[in-house]
């Protein structure tokens, strides 16, 4: 029986070496979180500070000229072809295509692409909203 009372002397001893231990980790654990929420609202104030670097969409969606004329063009109602927007502004394809990419990426434009011929290009909403709102025609 001396073992056992021997034990049973020894177990408020490791009972209160545990409850330091875990006392001392809540502590770390109660650091560690502030550390963490400090650093959650300076990322936060940095979202905030970034989102206000956004464009806002109309800057985003301003035009060059040429744009404009293409659209207007467009807004005519016909689908045209790269080559006929080209021929009818007199510019040339590789301009015209770029700027029709760009549009077109942008959802102001949208074309019909065919297996057997050319893509045709028309406004689409976007672009109709777009002219109409900034009295481009």
């Amino acid at each position: 029986m001396g073992w056992f009372t021997d034990l049973m002397k020894d177990i408020p001893i490791l009972i209160k070496e545990r409850l330091e231990l875990a006392d001392e980790r809540f502590r770390q654990l109660e650091d560690e979180n502030k550390e963490l929420h400090k650093r959650i609202a300076a990322l936060e104030d940095e979202n905030a500070q970034l989102h206000m670097q956004l464009p806002s969409p109309q800057q985003s969606q301003q035009l060059e000229e040429i744009e404009i004329t293409i659209m207007a063009l467009l807004s005519k109602g016909d689908e045209l072809t790269i080559d006929e927007v080209a021929m009818r502004l007199q510019l040339h394809k590789t301009q015209v295509e770029h700027y029709i990419a760009r549009m077109e990426e942008g959802e102001l434009l949208d074309g019909n692409y065919y297996m057997d011929g050319p893509t045709t290009f028309y406004l689409a909403k976007k672009g109709k909203e777009l002219l109409v709102e900034n009295g481009l025609i």
